[in-house]
């Protein structure tokens, strides 16, 4: 081999060497590949005791337990208005006044009547005193033969009662006019018939007022008028407390009692008919505001209860995973009680038992699980969390509980 031809193969042999070198130098200087997560990331809660109950939501009208229309005894011209709608009254306080003009001389006339009656029995009355004074005498005078028979019994009927009944009668027809006038002036003043809140009035000076012109209103005690089927009828009875919501009102929940519970179903809705009776002595809620209100009908309490979402139905059962040692175990439940966001296990599951509540759709019977929050507290940094993987949903789920 020439000289040229070692050199040649001498400087291959050198490349070949380096290459290898280099890729060796690069293999072992390879950072590890990162291995896939096994596990799946969930939210955990811990099983607990707690009170459960089903109340039934219902809603309504706000109406008063008491409101009353005035209308005037005698139509008359409005004269004054003592009062303006939102007023508090009581019962007799003067609203409006008429003007009583022309009531006034019927009055008077009566009254002249009655002074006129009243002078003519006291004038009769007098005259059969005397007479009744005058009647022994004239016995004896009679029996003397000193007066003639015709003379006594002329004084015998002045002496007699008989003119007093009709005298009373007309007394009595005379005062009873001056009344019937008396109590016309007094219509003329127009009053409040109750307590509470001027809630209409139809009237102003000058007009005339005839008809319902004014309504008063007592806010002390207002009720929703409200209505239960027939499969809560016997879950509820008068005197039952109810959480009643008035949002126009006020933020606070208000306490109300069923009352007027029928036991019997209108023939056309089937519905059974009740109310809800507030004490409102602040006045903050007024009738037709709308109120929305939960009648409990069943309590339990000290039962094991989860989240709703806690609870999917897989296998034609409803089943929870509880965490044990890292691992989901499906755990087949019975259900009881449910309040629209919980759910009563009566059956399955133990108060202190860790189940998962978020996540659940991505783990089966086995699966390696982490939590990363229990019971809302977080079990590592966000940070963490954001590397882990969660893999798809589990496609046997059943699109939660049947």
């Amino acid at each position: 081999m020439s000289k040229k031809a070692k050199v040649i193969l001498g400087v291959v042999v050198v490349l070949a060497v380096a290459i290898v070198a280099w890729r060796l130098f690069a293999q072992l200087n390879r950072p590890p590949a990162t291995s896939a997560l096994t596990y799946t990331a969930v939210n955990a809660s811990t099983a607990a005791l707690a009170d459960m109950e089903v109340s039934i939501q219902l809603s309504g009208k706000v109406q008063a337990d008491n409101s009353v229309t005035v209308i005037p005894t005698t139509p008359g011209t409005v004269r004054s208005v003592a009062v303006k709608v939102g007023d508090s009254v009581t019962a007799g306080q003067l609203l409006f006044s008429l003007d009583r003009s022309l009531i006034q001389a019927s009055y008077d006339q009566a009254m002249a009547g009655y002074q006129a009656a009243e002078a003519n029995y006291t004038a009769t009355m007098e005259k059969i005193e005397n007479a009744k004074l005058q009647l022994e005498r004239s016995r004896e005078l009679f029996a003397a033969g000193a007066l003639s028979r015709s003379d006594l019994e002329q004084i015998e009927i002045a002496a007699s009662d008989s003119s007093i009944l009709a005298l009373e009668a007309q007394l009595a027809q005379a005062r009873a006019g001056v009344s019937a006038a008396e109590k016309t002036m007094s219509d003329m003043d127009v009053r409040s018939p109750i307590d509470g809140v001027v809630t209409a009035l139809n009237v102003s000076v000058g007009n005339m007022a005839s008809g319902p012109t004014a309504m008063v209103t007592a806010l002390e005690r207002v009720y929703i008028q409200t209505a239960i089927s027939e499969k809560f009828i016997n879950l509820v009875q008068n005197g039952q407390r109810v959480a009643v919501e008035v949002p126009a009102a006020s933020a606070e929940v208000f306490s109300g009692q069923v009352e007027d519970l029928s036991l019997a179903a209108d023939a056309m809705t089937g519905q059974f008919a009740l109310k809800v009776y507030l004490d409102n002595s602040g006045q903050l809620i007024k009738p037709g505001m709308f109120a929305k209100m939960g009648i409990t009908t069943l309590t339990k309490e000290n039962v094991v209860v989860v989240s709703l979402d806690a609870v999917v139905y897989r296998g034609g059962r409803d089943v929870v995973y509880r965490v044990v040692d890292g691992y989901a175990v499906e755990t087949p439940v019975t259900t009881g009680l449910e309040d629209g966001d919980r759910v009563e296990i009566v059956s399955g599951l133990s108060a202190g038992d860790v189940f998962i509540t978020r996540g659940v759709g991505f783990v089966n019977d086995g699966s390696e699980v982490k939590i990363i929050e229990l019971d809302g507290a977080a079990a590592e940094t966000a940070a963490e969390a954001e590397t882990e993987v969660s893999g798809e949903e589990n496609p046997d789920t059943e699109g939660g509980r049947a």
